[in-house]
């Protein structure tokens, strides 16, 4: 639902890109107002990494991000603790 209505998708989509990291001005109004902290804390990690090594590089590289570090267990962004093991994770 808020990705539908994201002003960030509209910016990226008005201006023909296919991300942010396509952009010269990273990191504008709509990053620096983003409502999520998490989202956030995402954008302003990810997106430079994807400008220095690319999107496939980057795509694997998030994918490799989200797992528990004690039990394997894939995990979703923004989690706080597995939900399989219960460690506690700050995987962002």
């Amino acid at each position: 639902m808020h990705c539908k209505q994201c002003e960030i998708r509209e910016c990226k989509k008005d201006k023909g890109y296919s991300g942010c990291h396509e952009c010269d001005e990273f990191p504008c109004h709509h990053i620096e107002n983003f409502p999520m902290a998490v989202g956030k804390k995402v954008i302003l990690r990810s997106v430079p990494y994807r400008r220095e090594f690319g999107t496939e590089k980057w795509i694997e590289d998030e994918e490799a991000r989200y797992y528990c570090p004690h039990c394997g267990n894939k995990v979703f962004r923004g989690v706080m603790k597995c939900n399989q093991c219960k460690t506690n994770l700050d995987l962002d």
